[in-house]
């Protein structure tokens, strides 16, 4: 593929996000205010893909939060997945409940989040903007949270799972 081709795609693709309300320019500086109210959109999608039940934690209490998610087959951010899944649960929050998804209490984040999954429940209006795009990015990111949260030992734990020590053999202190 020569440059010229591979810069169209590029800029055709990154302007069909834009144009779709889903990333913001790199020289648009975010506000402070903007900056807490998308990483509380971004924390909140990842608590109620897990969220803290009893004593098992959540995607947030291991710190799922605080890195960056990656596709664990190829490495590859998963950022632009994650900007389409939180565009559209802040679409549907707004037009089921008139409130940004943050706010909401976990059952309707979930609803939410499983209506975006499909199908679409019965009396409910889905927004023009969500699209079978949003459903795809919602199956990989679910699908990445949920192996970085139970690869993670906090997770195994949250299970009953303790990873097998290397080679079958448990360490012994010999002191």
């Amino acid at each position: 593929m020569n440059r010229d081709r591979r810069l169209l795609l590029r800029a055709s693709a990154a302007g069909a996000l834009i144009g779709a309300g889903e990333v913001r320019a790199a020289s648009d500086a975010a506000s402070p205010e903007q900056a807490d109210r998308e990483s509380a959109l971004y924390r909140s999608v990842l608590d109620t893909l897990v969220p803290a039940i009893g004593d098992s934690p959540g995607a947030l209490a291991i710190g799922l939060g605080d890195v960056p998610l990656t596709d664990p087959g190829t490495g590859n951010p998963a950022d632009r997945h994650m900007a389409r899944v939180v565009f559209a649960a802040q679409r549907v929050a707004g037009s089921w409940h008139g409130e940004p998804f943050a706010t909401l209490d976990l059952e309707r984040r979930e609803a939410i989040l499983l209506a975006i999954l499909g199908p679409w429940p019965e009396g409910r209006q889905r927004p023009a903007e969500v699209e079978v795009a949003h459903r795809r990015s919602l199956q990989f990111v679910r699908k990445v949270v949920l192996d970085r949260f139970y690869t993670h030992p906090e997770g195994q734990a949250s299970i009953g799972y303790h990873a097998p020590w290397p080679g079958g053999y448990r360490v012994q202190d010999i002191g």
